[in-house]
């Protein structure tokens, strides 16, 4: 996502001066203006042509001005959460729940990082939704990093919720 809006950044600023030259075009060649503007007729007055091309020039500067405010690295805030714990839904359909540090960046990490698997009792075939610690798998994970593009929505865990309540009983058990 920043690479796509850095590119349309740079494409902006190389492109907008070549938007505001001036052209000469028929009708200003007509009304005896020369090709840079400047009118062909001696006169203390200015040409249509050049008058006309100040205006179009001051309308895409007003046009391209709040997208070169955008991307300034002063205007880009990353965003911060009031919890210590986030979900973070990613694109292929996977939630975990964790600490999420640098997420504006294009890799933000996850640390203490958990996820909710469902287990089917056989005998009842009553499902039962259990959280799990990451970095119990054979590889020992002790964070994750994700690939902005495949986060979809990123939320805050609130301190009162079950999956709060889950992963602090998880903490307490040193698991």
């Amino acid at each position: 996502m920043r690479a796509r809006l850095r590119l349309l950044c740079l494409l902006t600023i190389v492109a907008a001066p070549a938007l505001v030259r001036s052209r000469p075009d028929a009708r200003s060649r007509s009304l005896g203006a020369s090709p840079t503007g400047v009118p062909a007729r001696s006169g203390t007055g200015t040409s249509w042509h050049v008058t006309v091309q100040a205006r179009k020039r001051s309308i895409v500067a007003l046009l391209l001005l709040p997208l070169l405010v955008s991307c300034s690295p002063f205007g880009a805030t990353e965003p911060r959460f009031d919890t210590p714990y986030q979900a973070v839904h990613l694109a292929n359909g996977q939630v975990f729940f964790g600490r999420l540090s640098n997420p504006g960046s294009d890799y933000p990490r996850l640390d203490d990082v958990f996820y909710v698997q469902t287990q089917v009792n056989p005998d009842t075939r009553q499902a039962t939704s259990v959280l799990i610690r990451r970095g119990k798998e054979w590889h020992g994970p002790a964070y994750m990093v994700v690939n902005a593009r495949s986060i979809l929505i990123v939320e805050p865990v609130s301190a009162d919720s079950k999956v709060a309540q889950l992963i602090a009983e998880a903490l307490k058990q040193g698991g």
